[in-house]
């Protein structure tokens, strides 16, 4: 939890997710590029694929509950 609430923890995470944003267009570079920058390598096809899903499914859930983008 602490981690969690660390104001040093959220304030690097909303920098690493600024920078994917700023450095990519889609979803896909966005899921290959954060995998690259932490772990390392590239996603498989199937954590890419989850991944895309899971993005699919949480903008459509966003969508249903009409919270702007």
């Amino acid at each position: 939890l602490f981690l969690l609430n660390n104001p040093f923890v959220i304030r690097s995470a909303e920098a690493a997710a600024d920078k994917l944003l700023k450095a990519t267009t889609t979803d896909t570079e966005r899921i290959r590029e954060a995998y690259r920058a932490f772990y390392a390598r590239t996603p498989t096809e199937k954590e890419l694929t989850s991944a895309e899903k899971f993005l699919a499914t949480y903008k459509a859930q966003l969508a249903k509950e009409r919270v702007p983008a």
